[in-house]
């Protein structure tokens, strides 16, 4: 797993500002040097979360 500045779990909600728009209930952002590097949907098996 790679290691990040920031990890949000378990938001209520996460927003995407790409083209479609997304929104994750119980979403997960993994920030990096200033950067967004993934956003996604909380899951057990999860990348965000190494699983």
């Amino acid at each position: 797993m790679q290691q990040v500045s920031l990890l949000i779990v378990h938001a209520d909600y996460v927003i995407t500002v790409d083209r479609d728009r997304r929104i994750y209930k119980d979403g997960a952002v993994a920030i990096d040097d200033g950067k967004i590097i993934v956003s996604e949907k909380v899951m057990k098996t999860s990348p965000i979360l190494g699983g």
